[in-house]
């Protein structure tokens, strides 16, 4: 039952949806419009669903929890650093990519 994490993006019409066993290992990646998100929701075993915080996350978390999921809502500024890192890790060249990435931020800030 909550061995299975779901991570959820919300956005406008468009939801990015992640699900990953709690070892890490990925299920499955999906892109879901806003109506086929709570079928898709309702089809899965109940498990741990991760939010970020936002305007309609709220909304969802009800949502999710009459469906029997166990939810957490994160604070945006632990979703977006986690995000950038990933990103800049998957696009920057193996060889000194975390030189790169650092000096990049530092002159960012």
């Amino acid at each position: 039952m909550k061995d299975m994490m779901i991570g959820v993006d919300l956005a406008k019409n468009v939801f990015q949806v992640h699900g990953a066993l709690r070892t890490g290992e990925v299920q499955f990646r999906k892109k879901l419009t806003r109506k086929q998100f709570p079928a898709f929701m309702a089809r899965q075993a109940p498990c741990l669903i991760i939010f970020e915080a936002c305007g309609s996350a709220h909304y969802w978390a009800r949502e999710m929890e009459a469906l029997g999921h166990e939810v957490k809502l994160i604070a945006p500024q632990y979703a977006c650093p986690i995000l950038t890192g990933l990103t800049a890790l998957i696009y920057a060249p193996a060889s000194g990519a975390s030189s790169r990435v650092a000096s990049s931020r530092a002159t960012t800030s």
